[in-house]
């Protein structure tokens, strides 16, 4: 188990015994400002043969003015994790790559637990990008995105890609997420997902400006399961926009929205709940004044808009994993159990 006693702030002298030194492990430079200015920090795991497989934990504490960049592959704190990577903060750092990036991991194959990513300038030149991992077919849970994102790929707020076994649990991203006119799926926790996405919830803006889809949860929902979540960011798209998912080819239950949901055209799906369902929406809520399915090619049941007057049977509807908003954290609305 490898752990961080203390913060650790790359731009400060106080972190290293001689931030003056000149070639350590590789650095040409003065270290210092070869790791702020210059190469910047090696990432962790730069292989699958290598991944990192043991225990990293942050105890809370934070890593500060981090900086990677390199037009080569997946970036991030640990390129490539199959351990565990709990209790990390990633503060006010830029971390750019040419394919998948993420803040504390490219690409997860274990755990991320409680990490942090706020402040931190995510950039990729053709792939994926995500607030706290590029790609998972892992567990990430609790996890809290605070930074804003813009890109190409698939983007999301939480992971980019959350491939089949992959959980995203008990997240939630108060960070925009922008998307340029290259980019594919874009989501506030997830842009695409064939896992499973539980207990979260998006309080930032989502702006894709894309033909493929927009979501405040979930971008594009392939073969996954989206439960108990909801939004509260405002959600604009050109084509198939949805205030928790944008397209739907699965399953969405237990859900709600309260934010706006805009075409930029005018002229493309956008649903308050789905822009397109393929498959099943159950069990949701919406308070806007719009469809709640965009175009509906599947199957939806106790879809209702509804009005805050009305949150005792909101709770009915939404099940356990929901509680009622005593201290007004979320404006009356239901906030989830973990919360």
């Amino acid at each position: 188990t490898v752990k961080l006693g203390t913060n650790l702030d790359f731009a400060s002298d106080k972190s290293y015994v001689n931030s003056e030194i000149t070639g350590f492990c590789g650095y040409e430079g003065k270290l210092k400002t070869e790791l702020t200015e210059g190469k910047g920090f090696i990432t962790i795991g730069t292989t699958e043969e290598n991944a990192f497989m043991g225990e990293f934990n942050g105890k809370r504490n934070s890593i500060i003015s981090l900086t990677i960049k390199s037009e080569n592959g997946n970036q991030g704190l640990f390129c490539n994790n199959e351990g565990v990577i709990k209790n990390l903060n990633i503060i006010n750092s830029k971390i750019s790559g040419n394919y998948t990036v993420g803040s504390i991991a490219a690409i997860n194959k274990g755990k991320i637990q409680d990490c942090l990513s706020q402040g931190v300038e995510i950039t990729t030149q053709i792939g994926e990008c995500g607030g706290i991992c590029g790609k998972s077919s892992g567990k990430i849970e609790g996890c809290v995105n605070k930074s804003n994102i813009t890109g190409v790929g698939s983007i999301g707020g939480i992971v980019a890609v959350n491939i089949d076994t992959g959980e995203v649990l008990s997240c939630y991203n108060i960070g925009d997420i922008y998307a340029n006119q290259n980019s594919s799926n874009v989501g506030g926790i997830v842009g695409v997902s064939n896992g499973n996405v539980e207990n979260c919830y998006n309080l930032g803006k989502v702006y894709g400006m894309i033909e493929n889809s927009s979501g405040g949860i979930v971008g594009f929902n392939q073969t996954g399961i989206v439960n108990n979540c909801y939004n509260l960011g405002v959600i604009e798209g050109i084509n198939q926009i949805g205030g928790i998912v944008g397209a739907n080819y699965n399953e969405v239950n237990n859900s709600y929205n309260t934010a706006e949901v805009k075409s930029e055209n005018g002229s493309g799906s956008f649903g308050a709940i789905v822009g397109s369902n393929i498959a099943k929406v159950n069990n949701c809520y919406y308070s806007i004044e719009i469809n709640a399915i965009g175009e509906e090619n599947g199957t939806s049941s106790n879809v209702s808009k509804i009005d805050i007057s009305e949150m005792p049977d909101v709770l009915d509807i939404v099940g356990s994993n929901f509680k009622s908003d005593i201290n007004k954290i979320n404006n009356g609305y239901p906030i989830l159990e973990w919360q």
